[in-house]
């Protein structure tokens, strides 16, 4: 009678093992940021591994063979977009917005010609620029973004809280990058001229 009491235990213990959670993460990773839109986290995550590869590479590059820039009418101030090229493949965009009250860079990163991750850089003024008591020395980084898309997909974003909670605001702010993109790949194909601004 002792050892089927035994063989139940055990059992039970062997049953509710197999039904607990999968393993804790302990590597100390705090990333809070959700997968938007991918349904299947596994394929989220090997997407994610090929996303950050390929901006280690791209950032890890100092010498672009070749830079070029256009002006973009995209903000208040007006900005501009540089090309970095390497081996004559285009890696990377990093367009400029000012504004009145701050400014923002925004870096496109490319695989396999296709936007692969955005990450944006907001800085804001201390005061509104034409105001005496503006100082651009007193500029301050106000916050970063990075999305992360893969096939042309948006599956990953890591903001502050507030954006991370508004998956809706997030998922259209992705499709601008996307679609500022593909107005950034136009202007190079047209000889660097902002297709906003030909007449």
């Amino acid at each position: 009678m002792k050892v089927y009491s035994y063989l139940i235990v055990a059992f039970s213990l062997l049953v509710l093992a197999c039904q607990s959670p999968t393993k804790t993460d302990t590597s100390g990773n705090t990333d809070s940021s959700k997968f938007v839109e991918n349904d299947s986290n596994t394929i989220a995550k090997d997407s994610l591994s090929l996303v950050k590869a390929n901006y280690e590479r791209i950032h890890a590059i100092q010498n672009w063979d070749k830079i070029d820039s256009a002006q973009i009418h995209e903000s208040t101030e007006g900005g501009q977009v540089n090309y970095y090229f390497k081996n004559n493949v285009l890696e990377k965009m990093r367009a400029s917005h000012y504004g009145e009250s701050g400014y923002t860079h925004v870096d496109y990163y490319l695989l396999n010609n296709e936007l692969s991750f955005v990450f944006e850089d907001v800085y804001q003024y201390n005061a509104h620029m034409y105001s005496p008591e503006f100082d651009n020395s007193k500029t301050k980084k106000g916050w970063e973004n990075r999305f992360y898309y893969f096939d042309n997909v948006f599956f990953k974003f890591i903001g502050t809280k507030e954006q991370e909670a508004d998956l809706a605001g997030t998922a259209d702010r992705a499709k601008v990058h996307q679609e500022m993109f593909k107005k950034f790949l136009k202007i190079k194909d047209n000889g660097y001229k902002d297709v906003d601004a030909l007449p």
